[in-house]
């Protein structure tokens, strides 16, 4: 009936010409109160890239920039044509929810690492390592979804220091292609010892790191200086050789 497409959406000729790049979101553990950490995954070949944001949440553009970068993976089919892509949006929600850097125990997460972990060096402070490593229900799933995944290489976006701080020398091409885009220098070195850190961790088994730390700005900030490093990001994981041994 003539009618009946009245009761139709009107949609304009981009929206039923665009493409929706096909991903999954699944959970791979829960934080301290209960929360979902969720890892969503564009692409289901190649070489796989890990990028999550928000470890700390008192980084306040970090989750956003990360819901940004997931509608641009899922509206640019493209980016994970040939390579797969783990995003996590937000790796510590209680923290997030708390406005806080710790988790709901108070423990910062990148701290809470085995290779390096100290607990003698922190105290209770903002950047206190936990009892003892991997005491974190978010740490210990962050580390299983690696071991599991096995990704070739990866982002942890972080704020405020405008760097580009990569670990291992076998980190430099990554963190070169996000430096050519984003301008901020590249150095091994954030200023302060960070004993237990994820990034100590992903060294011990040669997994290439880039620790992108964006300014303490607003989001709409950081995301325009970053949104073409995080792509040259996924575009250099795409050249790379898959990973064939499992991690340990």
């Amino acid at each position: 009936m003539a009618w009946a497409a009245l009761l139709l959406p009107v949609l304009s000729p981009l929206q039923t010409m665009a493409p929706v790049a096909p991903f999954t979101t699944r959970t791979y553990g829960t934080s301290v109160k209960g929360a979902p950490l969720e890892v969503t995954r564009f692409g289901d070949h190649g070489p796989v890239t890990l990028i999550f944001f928000a470890i700390h949440g008192s980084e306040r553009s970090t989750k956003p920039c990360g819901e940004l970068l997931r509608k641009r993976l899922e509206q640019d089919p493209d980016l994970s044509k040939d390579t797969s892509v783990l995003l996590i949006t937000c790796a510590n929600p209680d923290g997030w929810a708390a406005r806080t850097r710790g988790n709901a125990n108070g423990v910062d997460l990148n701290r809470n690492f085995p290779d390096g972990w100290k607990a003698e060096t922190m105290g209770r402070g903002n950047k206190y390592p936990g009892p003892i490593s991997f005491s974190e229900p978010e740490s210990r799933a962050l580390a299983q979804l690696v071991l599991q995944e096995s990704p070739d290489q990866v982002v942890s976006v972080h704020q405020p220091l405008v760097m580009n701080n990569y670990d291992g020398e076998y980190s430099i091409p990554l963190a070169t292609a996000i430096a050519q885009a984003n301008g901020y220098p590249l150095t091994s070195d954030t200023g302060s010892p960070t004993p237990g850190s994820f990034g100590h961790w992903c060294v011990t088994r040669k997994i290439p790191l880039v620790t992108l730390e964006m300014p303490s700005k607003d989001v709409e900030t950081c995301w325009r200086e970053n949104e073409m490093a995080l792509v040259a990001a996924i575009r250099f994981g795409a050249t790379l050789t898959r990973r064939t041994t499992k991690l340990q």
